[in-house]
């Protein structure tokens, strides 16, 4: 139980945060902006599916990783593709 309420705290809290930093246009449902989930955090299927679930009710489009790892190695693959266009 006390897992149960953590996860669906910290989706909360997520979802929440999300949701603060959306630009205006977005509130008055002008855009539907993307969000992407990753970093180790979301190997975690519960965190992410609630996660994804709260983002999905705010109208958000959420993309996770599909083909790539969600922790370190997914991110160090993102940081060398923007060094590689970046070149």
């Amino acid at each position: 139980m006390i897992a149960a309420r953590f996860h669906r705290s910290l989706a909360h809290a997520i979802a929440s945060m999300v949701r603060k930093l959306l630009p205006p246009r977005v509130e008055a449902g002008e855009a539907r902006p993307t969000v992407v989930l990753g970093g180790g955090c979301f190997q975690n299927r519960v965190l992410l599916e609630q996660t994804v679930e709260r983002l999905s009710a705010l109208g958000l489009e959420v993309l996770t990783p599909a083909r790539i790892p969600a922790n370190d190695g997914g991110l160090a693959l993102g940081q060398a593709a923007i060094a590689a266009a970046s070149a």
